[in-house]
């Protein structure tokens, strides 16, 4: 059964593993125009209110879905762009982060299988090929954050850590947007799959939203099994929207 449809939403959705299945490398993820059309008819629906709240830089998410324009989190919120077209950045110890940067590509040099994952203003190391090296992913990437200081934390995520600044996350972009337009007085519904994306379904529950989760091991307020249930809820969504009102 699918989760209903609230009045008034503002929908905040994630991308890989939600809208879109989880590919082998970040940059094999391809968006299909289906979806880009579906977005496009709930974005005008919603006057907007349509963002997206990714771990992937600002600058991937706009190629992925050009050109579609939408509202994006970045780095899990340590880049957001607004519905007005203006980007704000966290600041980022780019010192702290070329350290990182230096130590993690050694470990995925020293480990065949690592995947490095460099975000410039954060750094992450994939093991979803060798998922055995999960407890050596978590200690270096602990070690680090120690040296680093308070600034930093490790970002665990599903067969990745990332190293990142401490200030920002998917749940500070949502409340930001929120006091803006198009989301302002609008009921959120934040959509994720992941851990990252517990900090966005928390901070939607408190401002009188609700949370789906594309996975079973994600606390959400409602659930969905994946991605193709997810596109499903959109369609049913924009028909919705396509109906007169009244």
């Amino acid at each position: 059964m699918l989760p209903p449809i609230p009045h008034n939403p503002a929908l905040f959705i994630d991308v890989d593993g939600t809208l879109l299945e989880i590919a082998a490398r970040p940059e094999d993820v391809r968006v299909d125009q289906a979806l880009l059309g579906q977005l496009r008819r709930i974005q005008q629906g919603l006057s907007g209110a349509v963002a997206l709240l990714s771990g992937r830089p600002i600058e991937q998410l706009s190629r992925l879905f050009a050109p579609l324009e939408l509202p994006m989190a970045g780095l899990h919120g340590v880049e957001r762009r607004a519905a007005d077209g203006r980007v704000t950045v966290v600041g980022v110890p780019q010192a702290a982060i070329d350290h990182a940067r230096g130590v993690l590509r050694g470990l995925v040099e020293a480990h065949a299988g690592l995947m490095l994952e460099d975000k410039s203003r954060s750094v992450a190391v994939h093991y979803r090929r060798v998922p055995r090296l999960e407890p050596l992913v978590e200690q270096a990437c602990g070690e680090l954050v120690k040296q680093l200081g308070e600034d930093f934390h490790v970002q665990r995520g599903l067969l990745v850590r990332e190293i990142k600044p401490r200030a920002a996350d998917k749940g500070t972009a949502l409340q930001e947007f929120m006091s803006e337009e198009p989301f302002r007085h609008r009921r959120p519904v934040a959509i994720g799959d992941d851990v990252t994306d517990e900090d966005a379904f928390r901070a939607a529950e408190r401002c009188g939203g609700f949370s789906i989760a594309v996975s079973d091991p994600v606390r959400g307020r409602l659930r969905l099994p994946g991605p193709r249930a997810l596109r499903g809820w959109l369609t049913m969504l924009a028909e919705q929207l396509a109906r007169p009102s009244g």
